[in-house]
């Protein structure tokens, strides 16, 4: 379950990705050291938790996103392990 810590610290942080929440599919790993996969040291994160993406960095034929999550901060490579929600424009700072 989402926690309302993160979905506040969500609708305040600015970040280079765009004003966007990333909730995980399932059970996944992030690349705690730089952005290159397959890690020699990650992050596990449960299904549901909730992620914040941070930037964005392409490279070769992959595109790789640093995300900040409840049980911390690592690299995946997109989105496609996260369902993607976007907030009403009334949910937004000003």
């Amino acid at each position: 379950m989402i926690s309302v810590f993160y979905i506040f610290d969500y609708l305040t942080y600015e970040t280079k990705a765009g004003k966007e929440l990333w909730v995980a599919k399932d059970k996944l790993l992030l690349a705690e050291e730089g952005r290159f996969l397959p890690a020699t040291k990650a992050i596990a994160i449960e299904k549901n938790e909730a992620c914040i993406p941070i930037r964005y960095i392409n490279e070769k034929d992959f595109i790789y996103t640093e995300v900040l999550c409840e049980h911390g901060q690592g690299w995946v490579i997109g989105s496609s392990d996260f369902n993607v929600l976007y907030p009403k424009k009334t949910d937004l700072p000003r």
